[in-house]
């Protein structure tokens, strides 16, 4: 009986000595108690993925043609992929994919809360050039990653944007 107990404090100390900590509920700003997405585009995975998220932390999504609520706007959405690195008949065997999401989010009278945001996420990912079909697959499983890292992100950065 000792013993379990001995070797749960030292499992407890070697977690809680590297540094983790459970998260917990994100306190979302009041102002964000009702937010409105624009554009509204309800078949994309990052809005589906950040709607979902925000809901799961008790904020109502407004339908976009509500006013008088806090509104993102996300002005740009794109991904983007590089060769950076090749091998010696030329073709890419490992490669950069990166999503990049420009936004910029209104208070309910319409004054601008944040001017310009930015999140990036971006993964490397090792290419067998001649497995055409598996590396698609690979792509969109490693894009779908990179969308909820993009999430993850803006949403940590609209709860710090009131602070």
């Amino acid at each position: 009986m000792l013993l379990k107990h001995i070797i749960s404090l030292i499992i407890v100390f070697t977690i809680t000595g590297c540094g983790f900590h459970l998260r917990g509920n994100i306190k979302i700003p009041p102002e964000y108690a009702t937010l409105r997405i624009l554009p509204d585009n309800q078949y994309d995975k990052f809005q589906i993925g950040l709607i979902n998220l925000l809901k799961g932390n008790n904020v109502t999504i407004a339908p976009s043609s509500q006013t008088k609520v806090a509104t993102l706007h996300i002005n740009s959405y794109s991904f983007a992929t590089e060769s950076i690195a090749k091998n010696i008949d030329g073709k890419t065997i490992r490669s950069r994919v990166k999503i990049t999401v420009k936004y910029k989010v209104f208070r309910p009278d319409g004054s601008e809360l944040q001017v310009y945001g930015t999140v990036n996420a971006a993964r490397n990912v090792d290419v067998d050039p001649d497995a055409l079909l598996t590396t698609d697959s690979e792509q969109e499983t490693i894009k779908d990653e990179i969308i909820n890292d993009a999430i993850g992100q803006l949403f940590r950065q609209l709860t710090a944007a009131t602070k």
